[in-house]
């Protein structure tokens, strides 16, 4: 499948691609000549199975066979042991060669694996069907466990799918065909690895045809784990077998040497299998996890499957997403590990960021009740009954995010998060979350920001680092450092006054330390909460100026005005760009603070620095003051806006400095934020800001550090400025009839 023949194949149903096309081909076999093909009069896959009276001497002689058995006989002979010999040796040819057969007219390949599965395993459901789509999963196993630079891959499609069933007899396959074999599984619980694998692996394993298993210890009931070695004897028992030759422990012939191979089932602790050796490894369900992460999982999986730099082992990661809304657990965990996975992004070793590869059948591919009698999926139909069953849930938007992603029909629908509440325009957030999350390069960069030459209140300079607790995407490109960074007035009185509040303006929701922010999920013994503490955080925006973002040719040919000319804001014009989500320049957010550094003086300096070099105000909310008063304390009080009140905005007076989160300013934020969102909010670039938007509940404001301080943000834009700096004026302007100190006549 890795490597290249004459008989490439493209994948018609599985999406092997994020950001770009993925696996553009596998490499199947020569296809053999047509009177080698199988199956040429029925034209379709029809499952081979021995006469029913060979199926039974089968089992008779493996019964017979196994020393261990209560059935044993060592002087057994079957009488028909040349059918059974037969049988068994066609069956292993396929199992290394693969398999042929006429599909609809068209040569099909089986994989190994494929065929032993339609042939030899059973699952719960019954013998499977042959379909189109799992001959696709198998090719795309087949090509991770060739390509070199593959640690194996996540595998997304609906529920009720089989992913299980497949998942279990993967690992059956691998480590039955294997010496010195580790495989090992985990998953999203405890009780619900335990099910997976007394359900998908024990049973169907202990149908297994002798021929096909190898021998295993059965004095244990394999609750936990399978050892493929003989049983210890005891006693008289454990003496050497007298019919066993010397030259059978050198040579290890077949009918002596154990596999020695092991699988095992372990709890969902993410340390589980640390310093383990694996060879294949399964995660059941990580998109549903929430006991522990997925991630730090993964990354003690990893080492287990290399030696060194090789790759030895193969992971098998199968899921539907559940739990978007808990913090570092469930969907969201997953999220993270499936765009590290993108198989067109690979880092200088040649591989992917988590060394995975991903794949996904869409729902109307792998919906069950709609294959046709050649195994291809009946995707038009299936589409259809699937968009009825959303119709059905659209008056609940929770349940409706649900079956979206239980039953994903596109990439995008595999994180769908419910916009149930939601006070904003849903599908605005729903959109950029899609561009924001595939886009595993962030739309910023991360600075250190420190005072040049370590002395305070002279200027700001700043460098890229990867540690940095200062995220832009927008810091001071050409000629903007010297015209517009560090901007700041020294008054008569030893205080400071930025310069820019026109261009720029901030707003800060500060730590709140009685505040532990929880996310609840689930429901009974799987219900869960994680915490996390409150984040300072701080938006900058540019403020939105008509000379930058002025009109398009678009926009004029639309009659917006001309070409080049101010792009004052209009409802039509605001609408516009909109709906044709024109990538603003100004009026949207540049930069964060969320790092909270455990001295409170720190963050209150970091604060202060990114006032100092944008040269601009912030809107602190004032009922946690200690900002506020190290702004007063290092003379830079003008950098505070003063007390946002609606009914006072045109007033003159000052107000007095930070805003109050009443509920009054709560319901203005909101109102304030909606607006935002609606027109500028397709710019977005952080992504913690859009998903705190999807989910924001204004009577619920303590969860949402980052809506809130975006909040404040916008409402510092409607503040009047503490002090309005005019530009210093000629005389001739205010007394035009002043003239050389004479008093001109007209």
């Amino acid at each position: 499948m890795y490597s290249q023949t004459p008989n490439p194949y493209i994948f018609l149903y599985l999406l092997t691609g994020i950001s770009g096309p993925g696996i553009k081909e596998v490499y199947l076999p020569p296809e053999p000549p047509d009177e080698q093909v199988h199956f040429k009069k029925e034209n379709k896959f029809v499952r081979p199975e021995p006469p029913k009276h060979i199926k039974k001497a089968i089992k008779v002689l493996y019964a017979k066979s196994n020393k261990y058995s209560t059935y044993y006989d060592p002087d057994y002979v079957s009488p028909y042991a040349e059918e059974i010999k037969e049988w068994e040796d066609q069956q292993w040819e396929r199992f290394e060669n693969g398999f042929w057969f006429w599909n609809r007219g068209k040569k099909t390949y089986l994989t190994p694996f494929y065929y032993w599965y339609l042939t030899e395993w059973v699952p719960y459901f019954g013998k499977p069907d042959y379909r189109e789509t799992d001959k696709e999963i198998t090719y795309w196993l087949l090509y991770m466990e060739e390509d070199p630079f593959c640690y194996g891959g996540l595998l997304n499609t609906i529920r009720r799918y089989g992913k299980s069933a497949i998942m279990a007899a993967w690992m059956i396959w691998r480590t039955t065909r294997n010496f010195a074999h580790y495989a090992g599984a985990q998953g999203e619980s405890d009780d619900k690895i335990e099910a997976f694998w007394k359900t998908h692996v024990l049973k169907p394993f202990r149908k297994l045809n002798g021929y096909v298993t190898p021998v295993y210890d059965t004095t244990s009931k394999q609750t936990a784990d399978i050892s493929f070695e003989r049983p210890v004897a005891r006693g008289k028992e454990g003496r050497i077998d007298p019919d066993i030759d010397d030259e059978d422990f050198i040579d290890g012939d077949s009918e002596t040497e154990d596999l020695e191979s092991y699988i095992d089932w372990r709890d969902s602790n993410e340390s589980a299998y640390d310093q383990a050796v694996l060879h294949t490894y399964l995660m059941e369900e990580p998109g549903k996890t929430i006991r522990t992460s997925v991630n730090d999982r993964w990354t003690t999986v990893k080492p287990c499957l290399r030696r060194g730099k090789f790759i030895r082992g193969k992971a098998l990661l199968a899921t539907t997403v559940e739990h978007m809304n808990v913090l570092d657990r469930g969907g969201k965990a997953y999220q993270k590990l499936f765009y590290e996975s993108d198989f067109d992004k690979r880092n200088a070793l040649g591989q992917t960021d988590s060394g995975l590869y991903t794949a996904f059948l869409p729902g109307d591919c792998a919906y069950e009740g709609f294959y046709d009698d050649y195994g291809h999926p009946m995707r038009e139909e299936a589409r259809r009954s699937l968009l009825i069953e959303r119709e059905s849930k659209r008056k609940n938007p929770k349940d409706h995010a649900k079956i979206i992603r239980q039953y994903p029909l596109k990439v995008s629908e595999i994180f769908w998060v419910s916009s149930e509440g939601c006070v904003f325009n849903a599908t605005i957030l729903q959109k950029r979350k899609l561009f924001l999350d595939s886009n595993t390069v962030p739309l910023y960069s991360k600075f250190k920001v420190e005072w040049k030459n370590k002395k305070r209140f002279t200027e700001l300079v700043f460098s890229h680092d990867e540690n940095g607790w200062f995220k832009c995407g927008w810091m001071f490109p050409g000629d903007a450092w010297v015209k517009l960074a560090n901007k700041v007035k020294r008054n008569s009185d030893g205080s400071f006054s930025p310069l820019n509040e026109a261009i720029f303006t901030a707003g800060l929701d500060p730590v709140d330390h009685r505040v532990a922010i929880q996310a609840v999920s689930g429901s009974g013994e799987d219900q869960i909460t994680t915490t996390r503490r409150s984040k300072p955080v701080m938006r900058i925006k540019r403020r939105y100026d008509p000379h930058v973002d002025v009109i398009t040719k678009e926009e004029s040919l639309a009659g917006f005005g001309d070409e080049g000319a101010p792009g004052y804001m209009t409802q039509e014009l605001l609408e516009h760009r909109r709906d044709n989500e024109y990538q603003y320049k100004t009026g949207i957010t540049i930069g964060m603070i969320d790092d909270r550094h455990h001295d409170a003086n720190v963050n209150f300096e970091r604060e202060l620095m990114i006032c100092w070099l944008f040269g601009m105000p912030v809107m602190i909310e004032s009922a946690k003051p200690g900002a506020i008063n190290y702004f007063i304390a290092n003379k830079c009080q003008d950098f505070l806006k003063q007390k946002y009140v609606p009914e006072a905005v045109n007033k003159p007076e000052y107000q007095g400095d930070g805003t109050p989160a009443n509920s009054m300013i709560i319901n203005e934020y909101t109102d304030a934020l909606g607006t935002h969102i609606e027109y500028f909010g397709h710019c977005e670039i952080f992504s913690e800001f859009n998903d705190d938007y999807l989910q924001f509940n204004p009577a619920k404001t303590k969860e949402f550090d980052y809506a809130v301080g975006s909040g404040f943000t916008e409402l510092g834009e409607r503040v009047r400025p503490k002090k309005v700096e005019l530009p210093p004026m000629d005389l001739l302007d205010i007394m035009p009839s002043f003239r050389n100190g004479q008093i001109v006549r007209r």
